[in-house]
């Protein structure tokens, strides 16, 4: 049963449940941007063990909660998330999903498929390589999508963003604050709104918070609460230099 927790804050809500309940929830056009990073579904090393037309993979051992869809089921699920999306989001609103090389055209097309544009491919540039044995992994995508013309706080950030990985991350794809905040900066308005169907840890709200806009999530793993609690309602220092034109 899903289970909502609402903060001290006011700024900052979320709920221990599914995502696609959180989005119902909202009101139509009261979004001002989506920024989340849902399960890849890749598989990584062990994605040639998926069962072709099935939509679950027959290994039994996640790496954490959905992460076992095969590409079809991945498709599907990825599509109903935007298509409730692109109801909630403000006209000028706007997508912002991370994602990896694998999975990246089949994402922009279901972008485009729930009836959201295309409008960038920003690539996070994490500063140092990953594990692997060719050409070793320093990069994931960050699919943008938009409900019409995007509206933007600021035009001085590229789309390729330096931002290294945390050195003690809690949740196994968590996210750097700093660079959640830098996307906040560019696509939301002061007071405005995001929402973050897959929370993990929480890093959204906690850059919510300092970028002081309202932030709304949703995390399936009840083990993660009382650490999106923790980050929600901390007293983070604001990162001056990630919110504000000209950084």
């Amino acid at each position: 049963m899903t289970r909502k927790t609402v903060c001290t804050d006011p700024l900052i809500q979320y709920e221990i449940g599914d995502c696609m309940r959180l989005l119902s929830s909202l009101d139509d056009d009261s979004v001002d941007t989506v920024i989340t990073d849902p399960p890849y579904s890749t598989g990584a090393r062990d994605g040639t063990r998926k069962m072709r037309g099935s939509l679950i993979r027959t290994d039994t051992k996640a790496w954490f909660a959905f992460d076992k869809m095969t590409t079809r089921g991945f498709c599907h699920f990825m599509r109903e998330v935007f298509l409730e999306a692109s109801f909630k989001l403000k006209e000028g609103g706007c997508v912002l999903s991370f994602i990896d090389w694998r999975q990246s055209g089949n994402m922009m097309d279901v972008m485009e498929s729930a009836g959201l544009i295309l409008q960038n491919c920003i690539i996070w540039d994490k500063e140092h390589f990953g594990m692997g044995t060719n050409f070793r992994s320093q990069h994931e995508f960050i699919i943008m999508g938009s409900k019409g013309t995007p509206e933007f706080v600021r035009h001085d950030i590229g789309n390729v963003i330096q931002c290294k990985r945390r050195a003690d991350t809690i949740h196994p794809t968590e996210k750097p604050v700093e660079l959640i905040a830098k996307l906040i900066s560019a696509c939301v308005p002061k007071g405005g709104l995001v929402v973050d169907p897959f929370l993990g840890s929480g890093a959204t709200l906690e850059a919510c918070r300092i970028c002081n806009v309202m932030g709304i999530g949703s995390e399936i793993n009840p083990d993660y609460e009382p650490i999106i609690r923790k980050r929600a309602m901390a007293d983070t220092p604001s990162l001056f230099s990630f919110c504000k034109e000209g950084a």
